[in-house]
């Protein structure tokens, strides 16, 4: 049967919509086709995008700008838009499409899951092989326990009231004003090389000790700073790239830690030892 053709019949043409109305439900759920949103930005029918590039005069717009949320944005939504229409500016952009790849058509309202099914009648892409590949238990696996990010924690730690954090000093009036926020530093990156910055879980890391001999060592001239860990109230776990002996002592979280738990006890120069 003609792809074209198959979409059509999907769609019931004369009875397609393809706006929002939060009380119309015109596809129930259970009669949607799962798909799988990775397939569809593959071939270019849907586009996820930052939701901070939406319509600044809409009256929900600052309402998104609270959230992290995110636009899911069809071929169909850029074939109808007008030329100086946002829509062109957010699709230069990409967002992380998570939030879509658990039950996508659940997430989405009637006339979304239209424009994506004229989006693909459009592009002439049989619909059936956009769908979520129920066999494929490894990457369902892999999503579940999201192996696809790398984490440098091994199992919980529970620290002495103080620990210590290095940093270079270019951070410190940063540390100073907002505390320690969780990242991944170049250090962290030796480690997880078979991943992007992105897929690595950003962390703060300390050392359990207040023996220097075992605080971290960069081979550059660091700030310390004392880590108040009662005040700080984070989760702490020990750091799997260290393992016996004096490495017993390194730890970390991926809970930010503020400012009233800091202490700077070291000013560093930056320097190459």
């Amino acid at each position: 049967m003609n792809i074209r053709h198959t979409i059509r019949r999907i769609l019931k043409e004369d009875d397609r919509v393809y706006d929002y109305d939060e009380t119309r439900n015109t596809i129930p759920y259970e009669d949607r086709l799962p798909f799988d949103v990775d397939k569809l930005i593959s071939v270019g029918a849907v586009f996820v995008t930052p939701a901070i590039d939406g319509d600044p005069s809409s009256k929900t717009y600052k309402e998104w700008l609270k959230e992290p949320y995110v636009h899911l944005i069809t071929l169909k939504n850029i074939l109808d838009a007008k030329p100086d229409s946002w829509i062109y500016n957010a699709i230069t952009k990409t967002a992380n499409p998570e939030p879509y790849r658990n039950d996508l058509v659940k997430k989405i309202y009637d006339g979304k899951y239209n424009q994506i099914l004229w989006s693909l009648e459009e592009l002439g892409v049989d619909p059936n092989e956009m769908l979520i590949d129920k066999n494929n238990l490894q990457e369902t696996i892999r999503r579940i326990l999201k192996e696809e990010t790398y984490s440098p924690a091994g199992d919980e730690y529970f620290p002495n009231r103080f620990v210590i954090h290095k940093s270079n000093p270019i951070w410190r009036e940063n540390i100073l004003e907002t505390g320690l926020q969780a990242s991944v530093g170049d250090c962290y990156k030796t480690y997880s090389q078979n991943f992007s910055e992105e897929e690595c879980e950003p962390a703060i890391f300390a050392t359990d000790s207040e023996n220097e001999n075992y605080w971290f060592d960069s081979s550059w001239d660091d700030d310390v700073w004392l880590i108040n860990t009662d005040c700080a109230e984070v989760t702490w776990y020990k750091d799997k790239h260290y393992r016996g002996g004096d490495y017993e002592y390194h730890i970390l979280t991926f809970e930010n830690i503020p400012s009233k738990c800091i202490k700077l006890i070291y000013e560093g120069t930056g320097e190459s030892y």
